[in-house]
């Protein structure tokens, strides 16, 4: 009891030896764990400025291509495509829609034209855009005539839709149907124009 009386001389002893024990062996731990404190954060600075230097090297490797499409001077949808510039060049991430055969353009061309690649791009995204944008405008400037909804599918190279047409008295309907076989025309491959309960 005395030897604890004597560590604690001069100011208040609080809970005695296994405490200021416990005291001295803590204050000899803090100065390891600050030097491991700074280990660490010397490590993470190192691995930021090693991950920063990576992302450099990888967007200098990348390049990204942008397309706006336009339909009878109407600019359209944008699309991108981002490709890995090393051999053999890939497409890292794109917003090109799933139905236009992007892995067929770039199994076709990627690797030995990639101009021609961007160009049949292009084209597929011109016609497919264009396609959209007529059957929107039939929708809008049309409807008077429409007697029932226009039925497309995602690609828009399938239309059908049923009109009417008033001659004098009478009104007649109609129901078309265009086809586009060739993916990058504007115009269908193929029309049919029936008129219900008409012998045929």
């Amino acid at each position: 009891m005395e030897s604890a009386n004597t560590l604690c001389q001069g100011r208040e002893c609080k809970g005695g030896v296994l405490v200021h024990l416990e005291r001295l062996e803590d204050q000899m731990n803090r100065p390891s764990t600050k030097s491991e404190e700074l280990t660490v954060h010397t490590k993470e600075s190192s691995l930021r400025t090693k991950i920063h230097e990576l992302q450099r090297q990888r967007d200098k490797l990348r390049a990204e291509l942008k397309r706006r499409t336009a339909f009878e001077g109407n600019l359209l949808d944008s699309y991108f495509v981002d490709l890995v510039i090393e051999k053999p060049l890939r497409i890292h991430h794109h917003s090109i829609p799933v139905f236009i055969l992007l892995e067929r353009i770039d199994t076709e061309h990627l690797q030995t034209d990639t101009q021609c690649f961007l160009f049949s791009l292009c084209e597929y995204l011109n016609t497919y855009s264009g396609r959209k944008y007529q059957t929107d405008q039939l929708e809008t400037d049309f409807s008077a005539f429409l007697t029932g909804p226009l039925q497309r599918n995602a690609l828009c190279n399938l239309l059908s839709f049923t009109y009417k047409v008033d001659q004098g008295h009478q009104t007649f309907s109609f129901s078309a149907t265009l086809l586009y076989n060739d993916l990058t025309a504007a115009l269908p491959t193929g029309v049919t124009v029936t008129c219900p309960g008409a012998e045929t």
